[in-house]
């Protein structure tokens, strides 16, 4: 465990960074561009990246040293954040430039993240259920912290120091990795090199999470319907705050802390929710739908937090219980699986992005949440009906008698 301690620590570290550079990039572009719309679409390029890369990069991961990957990730991205340092210091205002160094940084995470994830679990495999929601405590208690820092200094310090700290704190992370060993374990059976196995390696971590675990396929799926609609916000709100609001930063550090805060409850929380099943799912869809609808209305800072506390609650507790799921598969699929579950999960994020980015540049920031909270009860009608509807229930139960209660 003490290698998994240094690790989780590490990651501490370079999440510190990341945290940081969330607060203040919105505002870093927004000076740039000085369009809401093209604020808000600066998030699509890592996004959509990371999820054109990652099934084929958790493949890759699969077969190779976990810690190799890793160590690439945290290099990439402190380079990127030097480029980022060095732009904001000499106030290089290239918009494309910005882009693509987003999007590089959306290639590193495809590889970053099933690595530092199947390293993680090497270590703990066996105990992930009982320290899930600690582990998310401890996570957010840095957010906490970090995000209110980072809206103090987006306020008060030029952007290039805070890009500099960033790339500081990833090659730190980078240094911590290099010195920690990855777990012993079976070495999985040999496979050939080349594209096209690499494409089966894919398609088999699909099959085996739909023959094995189909009621946690069909709640991914509709999990990527309600992300397509209520993610995306996560851009929109920092324009949100500046230009529905009229605030600051600072302001939106502090419904970043709000929704954190729901986030650790979600935490403790997390153990007295029972397993990922369509019926939480839905009835969190119908609170999301509530959550924009109130969001198109609120004109201060005081029922805004409210909201991002609620927010950060639901949004952790639909995490961890996917996070739990995924824990519980086989090894040699883990990478795979992880990968898939979040692409099934993200897969209509860019398209969301695009669309939110359409409505804030022609109806105005707030139309984007009125917009989503149609769309989510809409959904929710719709997959109620599905469930309600005997015939599938009868057609699922038929293919898969071992899950039928989880439907």
């Amino acid at each position: 465990m003490k290698n998994f301690y240094f690790l989780f620590f590490s990651q501490m570290v370079s999440l510190s960074g990341s945290v940081l550079n969330s607060v203040v990039s919105m505002f870093w572009v927004y000076s740039i561009t000085g369009s809401l719309s093209g604020s808000i679409l600066s998030g699509f390029f890592p996004v959509a990246v990371y999820f054109l890369m990652s099934a084929f990069a958790a493949a890759m991961v699969d077969r190779g040293s976990k810690k190799k990957f890793v160590l690439l990730g945290e290099a990439v991205q402190a380079l990127v954040f030097v480029a980022f340092f060095l732009m904001a210091k000499h106030e290089i205002k290239n918009l494309y430039t910005v882009y693509a160094l987003q999007g590089l940084i959306g290639m590193a995470s495809a590889f970053f993240s099933p690595a530092i994830a199947a390293w993680e679990m090497g270590y703990i495999r066996d105990v992930y259920h009982k320290l899930a929601g600690k582990m998310h405590v401890v996570t957010t208690v840095l957010n906490l912290s970090f995000t209110l820092i980072g809206g103090l200094l987006a306020a008060r310090v030029p952007f290039h120091y805070i890009f500099l700290y960033n790339a500081v704190s990833f090659a730190a992370a980078f240094l911590i990795e290099a010195f920690i060993t990855e777990p012993v374990q079976a070495a999985p059976p040999p496979k050939a090199a080349g594209p096209g196995h690499l494409l089966s390696d894919m398609a088999a971590g699909l099959r085996y999470i739909i023959s094995e675990k189909p009621a946690v396929f069909l709640s991914i799926l509709l999990l990527s319907l309600i992300n397509m609609f209520f993610a995306p916000l996560a851009n929109v709100m920092p324009v949100f705050v500046k230009a529905g609001l009229n605030l600051g930063p600072d302001a939106f550090s502090y419904t970043m802390i709000a929704s954190m805060a729901g986030s650790m409850a979600a935490g403790f929380a997390a153990g007295k929710f029972g397993k990922l099943s369509v019926p939480m799912l839905l009835f969190f869809c119908v609170a999301d739908a509530g959550l924009c609808l109130l969001m198109y209305f609120i004109n201060g800072l005081v029922p805004l937090l409210l909201v991002m506390v609620v927010v950060g609650f639901i949004v952790s507790l639909m995490s961890i219980a996917v996070k739990i799921e995924v824990s519980t598969v086989k090894p040699e699929y883990y990478c795979k699986v992880q990968s898939l579950s979040e692409n099934i999960a993200s897969l209509l994020v860019p398209v969301g992005i695009l669309m939110m980015s359409a409505l804030a540049g022609s109806g105005g920031v707030r139309m984007p949440f009125l917009f989503s909270g149609i769309a989510l009860l809409a959904i929710a009608g719709l997959f109620g009906l599905l469930i309600l509807s005997k015939k599938f229930k009868l057609g699922f139960a038929a293919a898969n008698p071992a899950v039928e209660g989880q439907i």
